[in-house]
């Protein structure tokens, strides 16, 4: 059998002239006389060693493809022997040309012309090797034509024009660019680095893709199917798939990783599919769909290098069920977080988890109570709702309550998310109590009215820093009691906020005229005095954005003592070192201070002569109370430096933190008296270690 399956009698049949050697190379045998010059043949053998002494030269063998291509017939074969061919092709004629499968023959650019063109329906192209300085190495511009087994060396592309439909390009090695301007082609089983598309009912299926910017790029190009692909992207700011403008999409069983912005973004894309996938990557997020009516989004695996696994914005009944999110999860919106909330309450949302505990979505319901161990709680369109005593870890939203009212969210943990608790268009909720770290943007709320956030914990993430707690056209609210690196308060509209008897921790706190009445509250950074030592300030303290002043500062915490730490969460496998600050105010400088901790939570905590200290007893809680200064511990008791503060570590190594994973440390600050007795005890910092 010779590398094109044919037999000896099949070439003699093709051949008269032509015998099949033990080498598996045609030969050329004497030609017989009633073959013609200029007349069509079924079967022409090309082979660039061929020259005017060859048997039937000139009229069924040639030594280059063009000449062979005008001498064969209508749905004839020219067969093409290895060897180099520098020539462009011009195809207008329905017939098969096929080089030889074992050693493709090379067709070498000429120039940086199109290195072949078909303009004609139902060609056959296979079996060659493309190289040179050409753009383009295949354009089509007739339907129905198949090309495959093509290699193309160099940056090389193949175009399917506008009008040119229903063709077939599989097992193409090397490619450049795909590009369908046509309709109903499919491009199969072929490594290459990009496909564009702006055609319809056009289909890529069992493709590998390295690509180095939008690695599939659709543009108003609708009914694309692309199923079962590998696509690697290496480009930051680019995704494996962008979509624009090009419905009905269906996004199908393809494993999308690499280094990405994000890894599928959908634009403009109604009744799309996105189904069956693993999206790994994406800085930014998994996968973006925006402005679309009628997405549904099953199955999928989310594993993004971000806590955004899917982020939905201003887009309508979307269905999202089944699917898997590994450290990431939903982000719930409209465009630039406004709070345009027809577009959101009409989607179905189930059947989700992340690391293993559900998503839970709620929408257009009465008195939602959400059960325990929740990754994420979306509230959309309620009246009534309660979340409490949760922990909420590497997910945009632990909760988004949006368009609701009557709603309590208390003494809950929010580590690592980007957006860790958000209130948009809700009115009368309570935010108490709870623990926010590691998040840029910690308690946000956004064109709300009424309601108390108190005694809560919102750091920011260390060295960004972050907004742990914003209003944002937002009034009557009272902020009160809550230790925080900033409060951030913009554009109120009626009566404003009262933000009193907080701590702020660094030298963030910005507020407009508009913003409402600060007073009482600690800032760090207050240089003013405390002449008479009655723990105010005798200067006002200014807030940065306008005219506002706090004229009543403390120049101490209100607790007497605070307790801060600029990192909250820690991995296992890595360890670290945490500084841990305290700060009581200059009229508490040479005080002896203590740092304690626990690992077993902070309720129901000790009494200590009369005064609560909200820690349990353990055996890490017994080591810092005995043996304070000893590694790990560094500093956690001493006597406070002339501003009132002192700086303890607290130094994890790795292979001490592995049975550790997933435990919560807390610890406080007291302040002693000169009689032992404890004058001042902080608020508990967490400290979460996770594997």
């Amino acid at each position: 059998m010779n590398p094109h399956g044919l037999t000896s009698l099949a070439l003699l049949v093709l051949f008269p002239g032509v015998a099949n050697t033990q080498s598996g190379k045609f030969a050329p045998a004497p030609v017989p006389p009633v073959l013609l010059q200029g007349a069509f043949y079924p079967a022409i053998l090309v082979d660039d060693d061929f020259g005017p002494g060859s048997p039937g030269f000139g009229v069924t063998t040639f030594d280059n493809i063009m000449d062979g291509v005008a001498a064969v017939e209508e749905d004839g074969t020219v067969l093409v022997r290895p060897g180099r061919y520098s020539e462009s092709l011009l195809i207008q004629k329905r017939f098969h040309l096929l080089g030889d499968r074992e050693d493709p023959p090379t067709l070498e650019a000429v120039g940086e012309g199109d290195m072949l063109t078909l303009q004609v329906n139902g060609a056959v192209v296979s079996h060659l090797r493309m190289e040179g300085a050409a753009q383009v190495a295949v354009q089509i511009e007739g339907d129905r034509n198949v090309i495959r087994n093509l290699e193309l060396v160099g940056q090389l592309s193949c175009v399917v024009e506008e009008g040119a439909d229903e063709n077939l390009l599989a097992e193409l090695n090397g490619v450049s660019n795909i590009v369908f301007l046509g309709d109903h082609n499919v491009l199969r089983d072929s490594s290459l680095e990009r496909i564009f598309c702006n055609g319809a009912f056009n289909e890529a299926r069992g493709n590998s893709i390295v690509s180095a910017y939008h690695a599939v790029e659709l543009d108003e190009a609708s009914d694309f199917l692309l199923v079962d692909n590998t696509i690697e992207l290496q480009a930051p700011s680019s995704r494996n798939i962008m979509a624009r403008n090009s419905p009905r999409t269906k996004i199908e069983g393809n494993e999308l990783t690499g280094d990405s912005y994000t890894v599928a973004e959908l634009i403009a894309c109604d009744d799309s599919r996105i189904i069956d996938n693993t999206m790994q990557g994406g800085r930014f997020a998994g996968l973006t769909v925006g402005f679309s009516q009628g997405v549904a989004v099953d199955a999928n695996v989310f594993a993004p290098d971000s806590e955004i696994g899917f982020y939905l914005y201003s887009s309508q009944v979307a269905t999202v069920v089944d699917n898997e999110f590994i450290s990431s999860g939903i982000l719930l919106t409209t465009f630039d977080g406004e709070p345009e909330f027809d577009s959101l309450a009409n989607h179905s949302i189930s059947g989700n988890v992340s690391n293993g505990r559900p998503i839970l979505y709620y929408c257009g319901e009465v008195n939602v109570v959400a059960p325990p161990n929740a990754a994420q709680v979306l509230i959309v369109d309620c009246e009534g709702f309660t979340i409490e005593d949760q922990e909420f870890l590497d997910v945009p939203n632990g909760v988004a309550a949006l368009h609701s009212s009557l709603g309590t969210i208390r003494n809950c943990s929010f580590i690592n998310g980007f957006r860790a608790l958000r209130v948009a268009a809700c009115t009368d909720v309570d935010i108490l109590d709870n623990d926010v770290g590691n998040s840029i943007l910690g308690i946000t709320l956004l064109e709300s009215v009424n309601g108390t956030i108190q005694g809560n914990y919102s750091a920011g993430i260390p060295p960004l820093g972050g907004n742990p707690i914003t209003l944002d056209r937002c009034d009557g609210f009272d902020l009160r009691d809550n230790l925080t690196s900033s409060i951030q308060i913009e554009e109120c509209v009626n009566v404003g906020n009262e933000v009193y008897n907080n701590s702020i921790v660094s030298t963030v706190a910005y507020a407009d005229e508009c913003s409402g009445a600060w007073s009482g509250n600690y800032y760090r950074d207050y240089e003013g005095s405390d002449l008479d030592g009655d723990g105010i300030g005798d200067t006002p303290h200014p807030i940065p954005g306008g005219a506002l002043t706090d004229p009543f500062p403390r120049v101490r915490p209100p607790d007497g003592v605070l307790l801060w730490a600029e990192e909250h969460r820690l991995m296992a496998v890595d360890g670290g070192v945490v500084p841990l600050q305290v700060a009581a105010g200059p009229a508490r400088a040479g005080a002896t201070y203590a740092i304690l901790g626990s690992t077993s939570g902070t309720s129901p905590g000790i009494v200590v002569g009369g005064v609560p200290i909200p820690l349990n007893v353990d055996a890490y809680f017994m080591r810092t109370l005995t043996m304070p200064n000893t590694d790990p511990l560094s500093d956690f008791a001493g006597v406070l430096n002339a501003t009132g503060s002192a700086t303890a570590t607290l130094t994890l190594d790795p292979g001490m933190l592995g049975p550790l994973a997933s435990l919560t440390f807390h610890h406080v600050a007291v302040l002693v008296n000169a009689d032992g007795e404890i004058a001042a005890v902080s608020r508990p910092i967490p400290l979460w270690i996770r594997p």
